[in-house]
């Protein structure tokens, strides 16, 4: 199961996992032996970094013991990510025949022949070929220019919502500790913290324990609130 993923949606992981473990279970009939059940590899090219602690650029998940880490005994069902903002060779860098595919994958649309590095892969070659014959229309062609421009506002509106809920959740935690602290907020000093970024929210939970009074606050307030 080959899958291009372009925005990062929270449902995603459980999706392809789902997505997996029924292709597995739908390869028999009530009559059939399990013995015929055939692996499942589901390979996920995605447009976006998944896991930010780590740095290589595929990632395999099967299933493993929790503390001793070796497999299953029918290790069935693979999930491999492809992360592509990862990827940063060079055409002279390139390696292996995955470091090939997804240097092409990143680079199609800007090729006008498939470079000697990856001509030794045929498939490459079949796959530049389809990508060649796939010639769009001028109004095929501005219906993807729309496309690329609705996706791209989709993944500004999940950045601005998840900024929001970060914002929400920093002011929420900000307030109490400075309400415990100091006692009651006045509204117009906690309609100025309202007012402040992400980062700025940041900053002033850097401080709180350091305020004794509403005035160290209102400094604060005076210097950052700009």
């Amino acid at each position: 199961m080959i899958e291009l993923q372009i925005i990062n949606v929270s449902s995603f992981g459980k999706r392809l996992l789902y997505n997996a473990e029924k292709t597995y279970s739908l390869e028999l009939t009530p009559e059939e032996r399990y013995a015929k059940l055939k692996q499942v590899i589901s390979l996920k090219i995605a447009d976006f970094e998944m896991f930010s602690n780590q740095k290589q650029v595929i990632s395999r998940f099967v299933f493993k013991d929790k503390e001793k880490h070796f497999d299953y005994p029918d290790t069935e069902i693979d999930l491999v990510f492809v992360e592509m903002p990862k990827f940063s060779k060079q055409l002279a860098e390139l390696e292996t025949t995955a470091d090939q595919w997804i240097y092409f994958l990143k680079n199609t649309s800007t090729l006008q022949t498939v470079p000697e590095k990856l001509s030794a892969v045929p498939e490459i070659q079949k796959a530049f070929q389809l990508a060649n014959e796939s010639n769009f229309t001028q109004q095929e062609l501005k219906e993807l220019q729309h496309h690329e421009l609705w996706v791209h506002d989709q993944q500004s509106a999940i950045d601005i919502a998840r900024e929001e809920a970060t914002k929400t959740a920093q002011l929420s935690l900000i307030m109490r500790q400075m309400v415990r602290r100091l006692g009651t907020i006045e509204p117009d000093i906690e309609n100025r913290i309202r007012q402040l970024s992400v980062q700025q929210l940041e900053n002033l939970g850097d401080s709180v324990l350091d305020f004794t009074n509403l005035s160290d606050v209102t400094a604060w307030l005076q210097i950052n609130l700009v």
